[in-house]
């Protein structure tokens, strides 16, 4: 659901002002003694668009004539600004970016230069998504006609979030839909999105002009360009940027993570590999942090000081070489105040009394998203998907409108590791699995859960000085001590890796055959259990979502069915919860992998012993969990790094699955692909592709 909120109070605290004293009335007075703006409206349309025989497109081109007057009124009363912005009408051409979009905005603002060479040739002239204000849609159609309005809100939305998407710079966005002669106003950040009620842009030309010369005047930063970034002029694609965190500059070598910044409401975390002014190499995180947690370099130094006192020198010292070390690190300031949505507001938030119900799916091509570590790095692999983005108005309801009040962090760390969704080395994993016990142990035993150990935050370091390779955990956000009772009802962690207990929020090991009458459970509570399954998931994510380069899998079909139903259907699933509970159908059969990955599934299924076992111990006594039937850490430790286990996957390189038919020779080796006689691959198009590419789109 999207909030309405009232223009005026949008005005006052979201729109920007960039011209001080700024008297809307008078710039209309302005318009009138031109003969601009009549009695029945503005001079410009004569008639209201849905009345008009027009295409919309010729209909509301319009607006341009209007907007130049707009801004010839101010520049008469307010002289001495400069104009940053243009209104530009481009319905049939889309932006260009790095990545794809179908959609192709009626209408824009774009920095003035960029305007002026498009004015001059609309079919040669750059006209990119980085550059676009505030992207427009357009329909003649008034707000009664629901199936109208839907596309028109779909196809902004869809802009507003390719934007925050594709372009690092963007801290917020601003949209704007017109039907018939009602116009609406949009916002959207990493806290919320929410929309202006319609007001009648003809009748009431004030919100018009207010909202052109506000646009036209402002600058890049209070239209939402983030200006401790800058892009690399001289790059060539892919983008690489100068970013700045506490006064040093860094410049990116190349994207290591952005997938988590296509959802709007988000953390929006992207990661980079960067290099120093000196030339020397680190990693960059940028990330949007919920207000009330700590930035992580904090979090971190306050678990270090716990081991320090509860653990000694020595764990100190193990934990850190186990741990991403912080080089530099942020909270980030624009115009020297705290950057954080609900500065992007002016700390206000309004009451609203009726919200947008978005429902309609919208499909997104593959080369519109961002890849995750999971897929493979073909985009032909990649499934087209939808996100729920309809309107239907409710009137009746008084929604209470949230704001995820979020602050931009940046921390820059010394090490770059390798995650496990790309380590294709499977003796590297255990090897990283047993660095991995070895710090959960210390973090456990110092009264400390990590609460998100995923394949995106644990990774193999090959230390470039010469130091010995090593496992290495990283992603703190979450960290807490187990006796913060405050954190005790948050679910946190990643989805395909988290514990089933975590995601039930419950205790799902309980004998109630021997529970007290009359007792109440223990509440749920993240324990150290909860992180140890975590660690196991990462292994069966493995030896599903990774072939053996030499050898094909037994039966592909059992295991991307596995796979599927492991890590697609949410961690509360009731089959995800069975699959840890029955370690003996962890074999070659049920599991359809590699034989070559029978040592890991060994693995997989005495831990599994191990972890149930520990379950059972610590939720014993019913009322209370026994913390040390939770420290298993020294069972995990041995399976491995069972010698007799790394000898036999010593030699297993892994690649990532690829969902397509295989077909085998006759030693059961995978077969290469059919080529033309050259070494070029034949491109045979699915039947999937096939029926995607005939799909209705939304433009």
């Amino acid at each position: 659901m999207v909030p309405e909120v009232e223009v005026e109070w949008f005005f006052e605290n979201v729109l920007p002002d960039p011209i001080e004293g700024f008297d809307v009335g008078a710039v209309v007075e302005e318009l009138r003694k031109s003969g601009m703006i009549t009695a029945s409206g503005w001079e410009a349309f004569p008639n209201n668009p849905k009345d008009d025989s027009r295409h919309e497109n010729m209909v509301y081109g319009q607006l341009n004539s209007v907007f130049d007057a707009v801004i010839k009124a101010t520049n008469s009363l307010y002289p001495g600004h400069t104009q940053q912005f243009s209104l530009v009408m481009l319905p049939n051409r889309p932006p260009s970016s790095e990545r794809t979009s179908r959609t192709e905005p009626d209408a824009t603002f774009l920095p003035t230069n960029i305007a002026r060479d498009l004015n001059i040739d609309k079919k040669k002239a750059p006209y990119s998504w980085y550059d676009l204000a505030n992207p427009a849609e357009f329909k003649k159609e008034p707000e009664t006609s629901i199936k109208i309005r839907n596309m028109n809100v779909a196809q902004v939305v869809s802009s507003l979030q390719f934007i925050m998407t594709v372009d690092p710079l963007r801290r917020f966005s601003f949209g704007w839909t017109m039907q018939n002669c009602d116009l609406r106003i949009w916002f959207a950040c990493r806290g919320v999105i929410f929309v202006t009620k319609a007001v009648d842009a003809f009748m009431n030309p004030d919100s018009l002009v207010r909202f052109f010369a506000s646009i036209a005047f402002s600058s890049r930063t209070a239209l939402g360009w983030d200006p401790t970034m800058e892009v690399i002029c001289s790059s060539a694609a892919p983008r690489q940027y100068n970013i700045t965190v506490n006064g040093q500059k860094f410049s990116t070598v190349k994207n290591l993570a952005d997938y988590s910044a296509d959802s709007l409401v988000s953390r929006a975390t992207r990661v980079w590999l960067v290099k120093d002014e000196e030339g020397r190499e680190y990693v960059l995180k940028d990330v949007w942090m919920d207000t009330d947690r700590l930035p992580e370099h904090e979090i971190c130094a306050i678990l270090l000081k716990d081991v320090l006192k509860k653990r000694g020198l020595d764990d100190h010292r193990t934990l850190s070489n186990h741990m991403l070390t912080a080089r530099v690190f942020e909270r980030m300031k624009i115009d020297g105040m705290d950057d954080t949505t609900p500065r992007m507001m002016n700390e206000q938030t309004p009451t609203t009394s009726s919200v947008f119900d978005l429902a309609i799916p919208i499909l997104v091509p593959a080369s519109a998203r961002s890849s995750h570590p999971s897929e493979t790095s073909s985009q032909d692999n990649r499934s087209e998907t939808s996100k729920r983005t309809s309107v239907y108005i409710q009137t009746t309801c008084s929604p209470k409108l949230t704001i995820r009040s979020k602050y931009h962090y940046r921390i820059v760390f010394e090490e770059d590791g390798t995650d496990l969704y790309s380590e294709m080395s499977l003796h590297n994993v255990f090897k990283t699995l047993s660095d991995l016990v070895d710090a959960l142990d210390i973090i456990h035993n110092s009264g400390w859960v990590h609460r998100d150990i995923s394949c995106g935050n644990v990774y193999w370091f090959h230390d470039p000085d010469g130091g010995p390779s090593r496992g290495i955990v990283g992603d703190f956000e979450y960290a807490k001590r187990c006796d913060d009772l405050i954190e005790h009802q948050k679910r946190t962690g990643t989805s395909e890796f988290m514990a089933h207990e975590a995601a039930l929020q419950e205790y799902d090991h309980v004998n109630y055959t021997r529970a007290p009458r009359g007792v109440k459970k223990a509440t749920f509570a993240h324990n150290p259990l909860h992180d140890l399954e975590s660690l196991w998931w990462l292994l069966v994510y493995i030896f599903l979502h990774r072939d053996d380069k030499g050898e094909a899998a037994k039966n592909p079909e059992t295991r991307n069915d596995n796979a599927d139903r492991l890590f697609n259907t949410g961690p509360g699933s009731i089959f995800r919860g069975m699959f840890m509970k029955d370690p003996g159908s962890i074999d070659l059969g049920s599991t359809g992998v590699a034989h070559s990955f029978e040592p890991a599934l060994r693995v997989a299924q005495d831990l599994a012993i191990e972890l149930l076992v520990g379950y059972e111990g610590a939720e014993a006594p019913y009322t209370e969990i026994d913390k040390k039937k939770c420290l298993i850490h020294g069972r995990f430790r041995h399976f491995l790094t069972n010698e007799t286990t790394l000898g036999e996957i010593k030699s297993i390189e892994l690649t990532p699955v690829v969902k397509t038919s295989a077909v085998l020779n006759s030693s059961g080796k995978r077969k290469e692909p059919p080529n033309d006689g050259n070494g070029m691959l034949e491109k045979r198009q699915s039947k999937r592709s096939k029926d995607l590419s005939n799909s209705p789109q939304l433009t």
